[in-house]
């Protein structure tokens, strides 16, 4: 679905679109998106939807919990972010919205570096995420 889509159905699930706020972040989604084509050879699955963008200002990326991405901790593909606009797309929006794109193998160097800017229209599948709930201290009785 569209990234808007995408979002609306996180927010559904009491989620969100996922946020990268580490290296750990980014090697669970990434390999988790690298699981999905193994497990499914036959499915078209391009990229997901993660919940990065630069709508309101080009190349000023900011999460959807309102967190402006580091710049110290960004995955790029080589020769992204580079805002091209898509060929199908008429209004020449540009790509402002971010998915991660499944490596051909995991663990290799550079392995990480699977973010893509792409225009938000498109159809993407997409990742959710929500906060863990922590049980601790529950007392039962006896």
């Amino acid at each position: 679905m569209k990234w808007e889509d995408a979002r609306r159905e996180c927010f559904n699930e009491g989620a969100d679109l996922a946020v990268v706020l580490n290296a750990a972040d980014q090697a669970f989604l990434t390999n988790m998106t690298f699981q999905f084509t193994q497990q499914h050879p036959n499915v078209l699955f391009h990229s997901a939807w993660i919940g990065l963008q630069d709508m309101v200002q080009d190349n000023r990326f900011v999460w959807v919990n309102g967190i402006k991405s580091k710049s110290d901790l960004k995955f790029w593909m080589p020769g992204e972010p580079n805002n091209a606009a898509a060929q199908w797309d008429k209004d020449r929006a540009g790509q402002d919205c971010v998915v991660i794109v499944p490596p051909k193998t995991v663990g290799q160097k550079g392995w990480l570096n699977s973010w893509d800017d792409v225009v938000c229209r498109g159809q993407r599948h997409y990742i959710c995420e929500t906060k863990a709930l922590i049980l601790s201290g529950v007392k039962t009785e006896e």
